[in-house]
Order: structure tokens, then sequence, then C-alpha cells
């Protein structure tokens, strides 16, 4: 049987390897390539990109709403809940509505206390747990009963997905939320105005804000519904305190002029203390003041010409560059920089744009098939508008990826066996198993004139590679995304066919 078994896993080994390599074919094709040259500029005139299905449409999203089976996950969990409910400054049909919605909760274990004016005293709560919400909120019936049971004794705060409501009773305009990103939470109130709080933490808030914990749990459900119009989410990026590490640009290169008009955009935006480190990739290069040159021949790979440029430099902090990425704006390193700096945070990217505007890297998206840029050929995503927020992230592109020289030595570097592909992924990924961090800093903004430094191809060697190391990561719902979110073809948009939510 193990051998009939074992014939049948190399069967379909073979068959994969060859979809793949028919798939590189057809990737590599005129067609495909012109494909993906157009694609951001129709994204730029509104146009529809091809194969990208419409990511923001309002019909499409009624439609989600009534196929997505909703259920509540299983849990353990049965806490006494205190809901707080302001109604200050609040309309008598909003207040209805909401207190309508209390009253039809299948989990009775709670009680209810509307606080019309000024700060509800805390002390009179003697419940497990406290739901904060307000009168613009109308709850799920199984809402609590799902807040309930994703609770237990080390959880800090629940919070769940929700949308808006209009007096009509259609909802539209959904906030696909991301597990714990408290880099996301000091920017922006991505919960919403409900969610449940352990009372044993009430009186540390702002405590979301403050620190990084695992007990934070989010339900990937819409368990709410606003009342309140919709708007574009408050946006509050934190400025951080200037970091005086030394960098080292490391920029691998085999184009003479594509590499000058990256040095034109890129030293003015760097202070004196740093240093550039070309990595000259089988071309010859004149000398070039202010550039340490250090020639790589052979074969392209990524992994061995940037850690020959790491070997020649000399900064704390080391900046992997490509020389088809230009700064967009002056204080791009110093942000990044800032970051890079603390101790919990492992690598850095930036925000990458094409030259129409369009997002070529976000953050990228690790799970199911293949690691998708999320949101590109985008300008931004009503589903998804955290986009241009700083936040955690899985991982980062290496076309502009910060990192301390200490973590670089730490991970042991750019993993060899992915000379061309999944370098930089897989490095974050490793970063994220000694609990480092990963952050998109969405304030350091580049263009990207993304694969004219090599051919686009993704070896099936390394894809196999990868997916043997990774698979675990790879067969979960990537936490910073949303699992109710799909990145087929890397666009923001609601699976089609549709699913029941996980």
């Amino acid at each position: 049987m193990d051998s009939d078994i074992q014939r049948h896993l190399r069967r379909l080994s073979a068959r994969q390897n060859y979809l793949e390599r028919r798939l590189q074919r057809i990737e590599n094709s005129i067609v495909f390539r012109f494909l993906r040259w157009i694609g951001p500029k129709l994204a730029a005139l509104g146009l529809p990109v091809p194969g990208v299905l419409a990511a923001d449409d309002a019909d499409t999203y009624q439609v989600w709403i009534r196929e997505t089976v909703n259920h509540v996950e299983p849990g353990t969990g049965q806490p006494t809940i205190s809901v707080i409910l302001g109604a200050a400054q609040s309309g008598p049909v909003h207040l209805e509505r909401a207190l309508a919605s209390l009253r039809a909760q299948t989990y009775k274990a709670c009680e209810l206390f509307v606080c019309s004016e000024g700060d509800f005293p805390l002390e009179k709560i003697h419940s497990d747990a406290v739901l904060f919400t307000n009168a613009n909120v109308i709850l799920e019936p199984d809402a609590l009963r799902s807040f309930a049971a994703a609770f237990d004794d080390t959880t800090v705060a629940v919070y769940s997905d929700w949308d808006h409501i209009d007096p009509h009773g259609r909802r539209h305009s959904p906030r696909f939320t991301p597990e714990f990103s408290p880099e996301l939470l000091r920017q922006t109130q991505y919960w919403g105005s409900c969610y449940l709080v352990a009372a044993a933490h009430v009186h540390e808030m702002p405590w979301a804000k403050a620190f990084c914990t695992q007990s934070v749990r989010r339900i990937p459900r819409m368990l709410w519904h606003s009342q309140e119009p919709a708007a574009i989410p408050a946006k509050n990026p934190v400025q951080r305190p200037p970091s005086t590490a030394r960098a080292s640009i490391i920029i691998c290169t085999r184009n003479p002029e594509r590499l000058a008009r990256c040095l034109k955009a890129l030293r003015p935006t760097l202070n004196s203390r740093h240093e550039i480190i070309v990595v000259a990739h089988e071309v010859s290069l004149p000398p070039i003041a202010g550039v340490q040159i250090t020639p790589y021949r052979g074969a392209f790979h990524f992994g061995l010409m940037n850690a020959q440029g790491v070997q020649e430099s000399t900064g704390d902090v080391l900046c992997f560059l490509n020389d088809d990425v230009f700064p967009s704006t002056s204080d791009w390193l110093e942000r990044m920089l800032a970051q890079a700096v603390r101790p919990d945070v492992g690598i850095v990217g930036a925000l990458l744009l094409y030259p129409d505007g369009s997002i070529q890297h976000a953050g990228v998206v690790v799970d199911r098939w293949h690691p998708a840029h999320v949101g590109r050929f985008q300008k931004d995503s009503s589903y998804w508008p955290w986009l241009r927020m700083t936040r955690e992230v899985s991982a980062v592109t290496g076309a502009c990826m910060v990192l301390r020289r200490s973590t670089w030595n730490e991970l042991g570097g750019f993993d060899l066996q992915f000379p061309v592909n999944y370098n930089d992924i897989d490095l974050c990924l490793r970063a994220a198993q000694h609990r480092y961090r990963i952050l998109i800093e969405t304030q350091a903004i580049l263009v990207h004139e993304e694969a004219r430094t090599r051919v686009a191809v993704v070896r099936p060697e390394e894809a196999e590679r990868f997916h043997q190391r990774w698979g675990a990561a790879t067969d979960r719902p990537d936490p910073y995304f949303n699992p109710q979110l799909s990145t087929e073809d890397e666009t923001i948009a609601l699976p089609i066919p549709w699913t029941t939510v996980r």
C-alpha cells in the first residue's frame, strides 16, 4: 500500500512540475508580458485590468452577504459580559435599533448599562468581560455568543470585522480586519466602535496601543453594523524618533544607465553618514564618487550578490535596494531606519508604486498557493482601507528592505537555496520565527519599475523548495490579511465562488 501511495505522489509531483513549466512559458509569452505592461496603465484610467474582477463593487458585496454562510466558531468561553452602550448625542431611532439588537442576542449571560453622558464608572463592573459599544451599533443576533466563544482566561480583548448599514437596512462599506496589528492600531481605530475587553484590563486603556500581545483576538466575521455614514478611516501616522544608525545601501546592478538614474534620485535623500555599495554583476563600471563598487562574476544569484555587498559594508543597518527603485520622498530611509532600530522589529519594507501611482508593493500576503503582493495595480481598496497604512505584514519585498546587521547575522542572511525567487519571503518568515515583527512603512515611498532588472520567472525547483519549507504557513490564512478576502491576480476582492466564513 505504501509503495502505491509513493508512486501516486511521484506522479502528482511530476505532473505539478510539468504544469509549472507550462505556466512559466505562458507567463513569459508575448501576450502576458503585454498584459503586465498595460495593466497599470488601464488601472490608472479606471478601466478593468485583464483577468481581474471588479474589486469594490457594491452589488458584489450584496451578493456576498446573501451567499456567505455565517456561523459561530467553536469555543469554550462562557464569560459574564457587561455591555456598556454609549448613548450620548444619539438619536432615538439609532438607539432603539441598537437596543433591539441587544434584546435579540442569543447569549444571555450579560447585563446592560446605558451611559447617556460622561464616562461610565467602571468600578460597578463585576463581570468577566466588558463589551464597549454605542447607539450607532447594530449587533448580529449571535454577536455576543461569538465574542464569548473566543474568550478565555488569557484573553485581553476580542474584536471582529464590521460594516455599515443605511436606514433601509442595506449593508455597505465593509471593514475587513487583520489579526492584531499594534502598528496599525496606533494610526487608526481599525477595530471600529464595538469590541470586548477582559474586565481585568479595562483600567489599562489605551492598553492596545502600548504593547503587542497574542491574547488580542480577531473574529473574521461581520458581527456588527455601524449606522454612521461611511467615511475613509482616519489616518494618524506615527512620527518615530529619528535614528542615528549608519545605513549601508546595497544595490546590485548590471545596467550602468539604470544605476546612474537610481543614484541620481537616491543621493539627495541620503544623510552623509550613510554609505552606498554597488555590486556590479558581469559589468565594468568606472569609479563613482561616494560609491564603493565590488564586482560579481557568475550567474544571477540574489543571495550571493547581496551577501558580497554586506561583506563590503560597515553600517549598523543594511538596506537592500533594486537598481530600478527610485525614492519619491526625501525621508524614506530615515523613516525606515526609525522602525528598523526598534528591538522587536526584524525587517522593514517600503511602499513601492508603479510610475503611474498604482501600488506595486504594500506588503506580501503569504497563504494558499503563492505569496501575493496585496493590492498590486490598485491605488486603494474600500475592502482593505489599511493598504497605505503602516502595519504588520508577513513579508516584504527585497526590492527595498531594511534590517539591522545584527538581525542579518542572527538569521544567516538570504538562504542560498533561493537564488532568484522567494529569498526575501523566506528571510521574513524566518525572522517571524525568531519572534520579530515585519513592518511595511508606508510613509517611505519609492517608485519601482519592476521586472527590468531580470525576467520575472518563478523556477519550479524554488517553488517546490519554498512550499516544502513553509507549507504549514501557506496552508493557513495569512494573519495580517483577512480570510474573507481573496488576492487572486493580487487584486483585493471578495472570493468567487463564495466561501463559508472561517
